[in-house]
Formats: structure tokens, C-alpha cells, sequence
């Protein structure tokens, strides 16, 4: 996950991690560290919604676990065709390494090495499933000083080996080699090494990886010839069918593999044809789906690391209306963590080291001795399971597996015991009710409904999940970094009685005419139950009551912090709509007018996403092909005075819309903390680039060298996003002043103050550290002095908190420390206290000398600053 600083509700930017990743880097313009306006106590610390800076003591992990709907899963019906199941053809592994790939924004190359696993003997080409691995420790040590340790630097330091991430995949991929598939997982070190200096996380530079292995395949494959200059693990492999490919990514993987998909499908033509994509655990930090590429999304219940499940938004972020007809499925795997798909980050199976990352041992429903955790087997298979099934759905047409991801209440055996739920979009599902901001819903009697956002910020957002923790709402997600975006809705309903309605309004020409079933997606809070009664009302007022729906919340514990509270997570609802109560009530389900929500429960919520009318099979609709929108980063100076840039937002492909598209635009001024400033902008037909204004400042006062002003965008309407966030960097023109040191008091008797002044030639609106230590004066001028002869309080102050004794010279005792300029400032004094110790030393010497650059002109490194100190007279 993305670590995120926020200040309050308002995000501090991108942080900058450490080598080692456990400290995370924000820089804060000057002129806001200074303002005494800013109320800092609001500092947290967040990866995927999870507030790491938390107290873990305060966690109460008594959890409450709904057996019924546990056992609902696990008592689903079992799938007669499951493609868990090992097909019938023997396998063959091997891996190849090539020379290094260069990848637009980073500085140092990637490695360009794979694993395959492929069939022996298969017939013909065969289809391609592409793996690729998540955001993990680069390099690893397994010997030496260092023996276990770890580190995410790339290159690999001398004495570390890079992690091999990309053999993680290799149960799936020996089971869908069986069946036939020719299995390639890719090595994306140094991505992951270096991803941090990107916008967007490494989405576009994974997808350069990716789209750099495919084209390697298509050439190999495209003839004899070319095959015979192919690694010596492909020339086994059978050819390789570039027209049938399944992506595979986890974490940050599964984000690279939706950026892969949509630059194949948007882009210039490319030799091969992605089927679908299956993401496991992944990030969507700009939730952009590639528009008509049916995905299946793995979201495990217990990920301690993307806790927010934010992959939920490759379904949430694609609805468009309904216009879509990719199928999305969403699988929620209760028990499986964020690492254990990846045998490679697993303990005990793993090379490097590896971790459970669910941060609690003691949470009773995701620490590792509850019973509702999966064993790390148990995990793999059941991901295993779900890649086939995706395999089999997308790439062999196969229906019969179809089921298992199309929201109905079925398993596969070769899933074992666990528990899996699904929800699913697309298909050929049709559009009854998409909520928006202008749906009036009326309430009757001990019923409230309203209409409320699901994509705000983390506290506002609680209007449709009132007591939703930090990253407990995967489908009320903001963009990353820039929260407030209006895309999605849902209707809040609760009640308090057994009486009463809630009405929801259908839209002209509102039908589920050749449906077989109405389907709503429904949030109920975690740990909580809830029944409800539907009934559709047709133009003429003539209405049916479908069969009650009983909800189970998700299990939780009844506290936060690191425990699990709970997801608000939606569940299909599928009712049948034939039988004699629809043949006797006459309604028209051609000319639908209400959608009506009775409580049936003495007490209830829920959140209806949306409601559909379903039919089985597959799409019969064409591909969707959407224009394309990219936000660019331009580099501009400050100037002296504010003025206003340009960002553009460039446009590409024909897409298959007559109307104008549309986006939502955030505008982030890193000088302000009063939020984003959001709008919606209009794509026209045909444009090839829309202008963003971005307002910046300019002064004549030295500041960061770089202020980032941020543009992001999500799609609305009739248009896909493919670099979602960009902006305008904003360069300092502005003369650097010079400090000059000036002695005060630089000969003292005992018991007097040695001081310096520190001037800046102007005003600077950045704070001036300058590093100081104390050292040995140079030969000939004196006997340094001891700590004896400095105050307690100033040694204290400056990391001697034990004196010495018998007292030592200041610069044996290393005090190592900085004297800062605040914004604004342009003069400082440098006092050390002495004191009168009463013994009879003569003249003594202090010596402080900078010990690097300081951020200004005029100050270099070992610049000294020397002191005398005589007795009393």
C-alpha cells in the first residue's frame, strides 16, 4: 500500500520512503510550517486506511463472528465443474533472463527475467497467462553480518540477492499449465525499487514490464525462426497463443496488469489480445479500470496491508451507467491475508524473510490462531482456484465455471473448506437503478432513506457508513490523495419498526423485461443482521412482493485500532422473478415505476448500491472502446507575482461515444490545507486536449526548490483514464541568501554565554537547519574545554544526559546537533552556557564546526565557529 500523511481529513502529499521502509518523508512548504494557524495535532499516518501511527495496546479484540453467515458460505452449493482441478497435460519450468529493460522514470534499469511453466506436448498454440508480482522487498541477505536482513534498494546492495517475488505464483501456475496454458511470472524488482519517485505508484512503469515481456512472446511465437532464438525455456514451451491472454497481478501487480490491459486496448494496435485480468489484493490508487476488460478481483477479508480493499473500485469505478458489459467479479476470500497468495512472502516457504502481515496475533477473527484464518495452503489453493476459473470464463469460453464468479451462491471442492463470497457487475446484467445525486427517495413511517455519496473524504464519507472506521468501506473510497469526487452514490436506508416503506424513483423506460432475476448489491454493517422485504411497482400502479432478503454482517471485531471491525462490504441479492406471485399481480416489468424497500426486522440498515435486472450466459455486446484521457506534468518557474498555468489533459483513440465525455477534476495547491479544489470538466468530441487552469503563487523569497501542484481525474462519463494524476512543478527562482556567522560573545570569562550570530543575507521562506558537532580546536590555541565546563542543561539538551565522569573534552562527548532558522527568519544567536567550575585551567577553547552543506549559500562544510573561555580574574 501507498503510505499516506494526512493532516486531518487533507492529505500532506506523496511521502518518500526510506531505504530500509520504516520511515515515511513529507516535505512541508516553509511558509504553512511557520503559520501559526496550522494545527499540527491532526498528524496521522495511513497505508490503504489503516492508521499505522494507532496504539495497538488499545485494541479490544473480543470479535463477533455471524455463524450463519459463515456457514452460508460453506454450505454454498458445490459447482459440479471446477476448475481447481488439475487438467490432464504434464508440465515443464524453466526461466529465462535477458538484458535489462530502461523504463521511462526510472533511473536505473529493470530486470527483464520470468519463470514459465508450461505444458509438455500440448497441441497448437497455446493461450498465455502473464503473472506479475506486487510491491515487496527488493533485495535480501542470506549470509554474513547481515544474514536476514532486507532492504528495498535497487540494485541490489554487494552481498544482497534480489527476491525471488516472481517464483511465488507457481501453484497456480502449474495448475493451469495442466490444463494447458503456457504460464509466464515476471520479476519486477526493480520496479519495486524505484517506484517511489512516481505518481502514480509504478502503474505505468509495471505495465511498460509487462507490455515488454508480451512483445517478446508474440516474437517468439510469430514463426519457427524466431522460436529458435528464443530462450531455451520457450523453445520447450509450446507456442504461445498472443490472441488468448490472461493477466495475473497481486498488489500493486494487479494495478500494473489493469495500466497493461488498458494501454493495450487504448493505444497504438499491439500483437496480442488480453481476455481478462485477474487481480489479487490490488491497489487502485487512481481507480481506472481499462474499460470492457472482464476482471475477477480477489479481495482477502484479513489483508493487513491493502486494508481498505481498495480493489473493490475495479468493479464500483467501472459502472458507467451500465454501459459496460465486461463482466467484474469480485470474490471476498474470508480468512486470507494480503502475503500468503505469494509463496515467496510467506514464512517457511520463502527464501528471503516474510511475514503474516495482519498486524494483530491476538485479533479473533484475523490473528494467526483464529479459526476463521486460512492456513497459507489453504490460501494459495484457493487463489489457484479463482485464477482457473477467471482462465476458463474469459480466455476457454467455458460457461460451466461461470457461476463461481457471477454472484451466485456456489463453490468449487477444489476451493476445500473456504469461505467465499462473491458479488459481480457487467455481464448481461442490465441497468435498473444506479443512484445518483438527483434521486428523490421518500420514507414512510418508521423508515429513513436518503441518497448519500460513497466516494468522500474518510470522516464526511460517514453519511453512508456512520460508524465506518479508517478503511473499513471498500466501496466508499476516495481517489488516492484527493478525496471529494462526485462519481457514486448509494440510498442509506435503516428503520426502527416493522412499518412503513422506502421508495425508490426508476428512471423513463425503467424495465426488467427478459430478466430472470432482480439483483441488488446491498451493504449491511458488519456484525449486524437485517431483513427486508422488495416489491416493484409498475406505471399503473400494480406492485409484486418478492421473497424476503435475510442479511449477515461480515464478522468483526467490537473495537478498532489494528483489530478488524468489520467491512462494509455489499453482497448480491438475486430474486427470481417468474412464479405464480409475478403471473397474478399483472405487473408490467416492461414499465417499472418504483423500487420499494419494506423492513421486515424490528430494527435494520443497509446501503443499495444499485439494482440490476439479470439474465445467464455471457455479453453479446461489442467490446467497449472508450476515448482516453491522460493528465500531463509540465515544469514551470515561480515568477515573482501569482499567475495562472495550464495543465493538459490529453486525448487520444476514436472511442465508440457520440457525446461529449466527462471527468472530474482535483486541483491540490500544496500552500493551502483547506482541501482539493474539485470540478467537472466536459471531454468534447473529437478534442485532443482540454486545459486545466492551475493557479500558482509566486513571490521573490527563496522557497522549496519544487512546489507540486497536483491534478487528478477520475472518468465520469464516455471516456477511460490512463495517467490518472499529474500537474504543474513549480520551480523556485528566487536568489538562494547567504548566512554569514558573526562572533557576539566568542571570548568569555567563566559563567558567561560563548554566542554567535547567524544572518541570512534575506528573507527565505524555508526553514535553515545547519548542523553543527563539536571538535577538536586546532593545535596552538588553547586546552579544549571539558563538560565540566558547559551547563547540564545544555548538555542534556544536545544528547549527553550522563556526564562524564571524570569530565571528558566536548568533543569526545560527540554532541551532534542543528540550529534552525525559522521561515521568515533572518537573524539568530547561537548561545552555549559555561560555568564557573572554580578550577584554575587557564584559557579554554571551544570549536563547533558544520558538518555538511547547509540548504543556504556561504555556509560549507567545516566551516568553524571558535570560542574562548578565560577564568575570572
Amino acid at each position: 500500500a501507498r503510505i499516506e500523511v494526512v493532516l486531518g481529513e487533507q492529505p500532506l502529499g506523496l511521502g518518500q520512503l526510506s531505504r530500509d521502509r520504516r520511515s515515511v518523508t513529507v516535505t512541508v512548504p516553509g511558509r504553512l510550517s511557520a503559520d501559526p494557524g496550522v494545527d499540527w495535532s491532526g498528524l496521522g499516518v495511513l497505508a490503504a486506511g489503516r492508521r499505522l501511527d494507532a496504539d495497538p495496546a488499545a485494541v479490544v479484540p473480543e470479535g463477533v463472528v455471524p455463524e450463519g453467515l459463515l456457514a452460508e458460505a460453506a454450505t454454498a452449493e458445490v459447482l459440479d465443474a471446477d476448475p481447481g482441478t488439475p487438467g490432464t497435460w504434464s508440465t515443464t519450468a524453466g526461466e529465462y533472463r535477458l538484458a535489462d529493460l530502461a523504463v521511462p522514470g526510472l533511473p536505473a534499469p529493470v530486470e527483464v527475467q520470468a519463470v514459465v511453466v508450461a505444458p509438455v506436448g500440448a497441441p497448437g498454440p497455446r493461450p498465455l497467462a502473464l503473472f506479475l508480482h506486487g510491491r515487496h522487498t527488493t533485495c535480501y541477505s542470506a549470509a554474513g553480518e547481515s544474514a536476514g536482513e532486507s532492504t528495498g534498494e535497487w540494485p541490489c546492495p554487494r552481498g544482497y540477492a534480489p527476491v525471488p517475488s516472481h517464483r511465488g505464483y507457481l501453484q497456480t501456475q502449474e495448475l493451469l499449465a495442466s490444463q494447458g496454458y503456457v504460464t509466464v511470472s515476471v520479476a519486477a524488482n526493480g520496479v519495486n525499487g524505484q517506484d517511489g519517485l512516481l505518481d502514480d505508484g509504478g502503474a505505468a512503469a509495471r505495465a511498460v514490464l509487462v507490455r515488454h515481456h508480451l512483445q517478446l512472446w508474440a516474437g517468439w511465437s510469430a514463426s519457427a525462426a524466431a522460436r529458435a532464438t528464443a530462450p531455451a525455456v520457450v523453445r520447450t514451451a509450446p507456442p504461445a497463443d498472443l490472441g488468448r491472454v490472461l493477466l495475473v497481478g497481486h498488489s500493486r501487480g494487479g494495478e500494473g496488469m489493469n495500466r497493461a490491459a488498458l494501454d493495450s486496448t487504448t493505444g497504438d494496435p499491439v500483437p496480442w489480445t488480453v481476455r481478462g485480468v485477474v487481480h489479487i489484493a490490488p491497489t487502485a490508487f487512481g481507480q481506472n479500470p481499462a474499460p470492457g476488460v472482464p476482471v475477477v478481483v480477489l479481495l482477502p477479508y484479513c489483508d493487513g496491508d491493502v486494508f481498505d480493499l481498495q480493489g473493490q473500485a475495479y468493479l464500483d469505478a467501472a459502472r458507467q451507467g451500465g454501459a459496460d458489459p465486461a463482466l467484474r467479479s469480485a470474490v471476498l476470500v474470508l480468512g486470507a491475508n494480503h502475503n500468503y497468495f505469494n509463496a515467496e512472502w510467506t514464512p517457511g516457504s520463502a527464501a528471503a524473510p516474510a511475514e503474516d502481515d495482519w498486524p494483530d496475533p491476538t485479533d479473533r477473527v484475523c490473528g494467526t490462531g483464529s479459526a476463521h484464518r486460512l492456513t497459507a495452503a489453504q490460501q494459495r489453493q484457493v487463489g489457484a482456484t479463482y485464477t482457473a476459473a477467471a482462465a476458463a470464463v474469459f480466455v476457454a469460453d467455458d460457461a460451466t465455471a461461470r457461476p463461481l464468479l457471477d454472484g451466485a451462491r456456489v463453490r468449487a471442492a477444489s476451493a476445500g473448506s473456504a469461505r467465499v463470497l462473491t458479488q459481480a457487475l457487467g455481464g448481461r446484467r442490465t441497468p435498473l437503478l444506479v443512484p445518483t445525486g438527483a434521486l428523490q427517495v421518500a420514507a414512510r413511517g418508521a423508515v429513513d432513506a436518503t441518497v448519500c455519496k460513497t466516494a468522500e473524504t474518510e470522516r464526511t464519507q460517514r453519511r453512508c457508513a456512520p460508524d465506518a472506521g479508517w478503511g473499513t468501506t471498500p466501496h466508499f473510497l476516495p481517489v488516492y490523495g484527493a478525496p471529494g469526487e462526485p462519481s457514486r452514490h448509494a440510498v442509506a436506508v435503516s428503520w426502527s419498526g416493522t412499518t412503513g416503506v422506502a421508495r425508490l424513483p426508476l428512471g423513463r423506460g425503467a424495465a426488467l423485461s427478459g430478466a430472470q432475476a432482480l439483483e441488488l448489491r446491498v451493504v449491511s454493517p458488519p456484525r449486524e443482521g437485517a431483513t427486508f422485504g422488495v416489491r416493484l411497482v409498475d406505471t399503473t400502479g400494480r406492485s409484486v412482493t418478492l421473497p424476503d432478503v435475510h442479511l449477515g454482517g461480515l464478522p468483526g471485531a467490537r473495537e478498532g485500532g489494528a483489530s478488524l471491525e468489520g467491512k462494509y462490504w455489499a453482497r448480491d441479492v438475486r430474486l427470481p422473478l417468474g412464479g405464480a406471485a409475478m403471473h397474478t399481480s399483472r405487473v408490467d416489468l416492461g414499465a417499472l415505476a418504483r423500487l420499494e424497500l419494506l423492513p421486515r426486522s424490528g430494527t435494520g440498515r443497509l446501503w443499495l448500491l444499485d439494482a440490476w435486472g439479470w439474465t445467464p450466459g455471457p455479453s453479446a455486446a461489442p467490446a467497449l472502446r472508450l476515448p482516453r484521457v491522460d493528465v500531463g506534468r509540465i515544469s514551470v518557474p515561480e515568477g515573482s507575482a501569482d499567475h495562472v498555468v495550464q495543465v493538459p489533459l490529453t486525448v487520444s483513440g476514436s472511442g465508440s461515444g457520440r457525446a461529449a465525455g466527462r471527468v472530474w477534476i482535483s486541483v491540490q495547491d500544496p500552500l493551502s490545507y483547506d482541501g482539493p479544489r474539485t470540478f467537472v470538466a466536459d471531454v468534447p468530441v473529437g478534442a485532443r486536449r482540454v486545459d486545466v487552469a492551475v493557479p500558482v503563487s509566486g513571490d521573490r523569497r527563496d522557497d522549496s526548490d519544487e512546489l507540486r501542484y497536483v491534478v487528478a481525474i477520475e472518468a465520469l462519463r464516455g471516456v477511460c483514464v490512463g495517467d490518472y494524476t499529474g500537474g504543474a512543478t513549480v520551480l523556485d527562482d528566487d536568489p538562494t541568501p547567504t548566512v554569514t556567522v558573526r562572533p557576539v560573545a566568542a571570548d568569555v570569562v567563566e559563567g558567561r554565554d560563548l554566542a554567535w550570530r547567524l544572518v541570512l543575507s534575506a528573507p527565505s521562506d524555508i526553514g535553515v537547519w545547519i548542523p553543527l558537532a563539536a571538535v577538536a580546536p586546532d593545535p596552538g590555541l588553547g586546552r579544549e574545554v571539558d563538560t565540566a565546563d558547559l551547563s547540564a542543561d545544555w548538555l542534556a539538551e544536545h544528547g549527553i544526559w550522563d556526564l562524564p565522569t571524570p569530565p571528558v573534552p566536548l568533543s569526545a562527548a560527540g554532541p551532534v546537533f542543528f540550529t534552525y532558522l525559522d521561515p521568515g527568519v533572518r537573524t539568530l544567536d547561537l548561545r552555549v552556557p559555561t560555568l564557573v567550575d572554580r578550577r584554575a585551567e587557564g584559557t579554554e577553547v571551544m570549536a563547533l564546526a558544520v558538518t555538511d552543506d547547509a540548504p543556504v549559500a556561504g555556509l560549507p562544510a567545516g566551516t568553524r565557529l571558535v570560542g574562548s573561555v578565560r577564568d575570572p580574574a
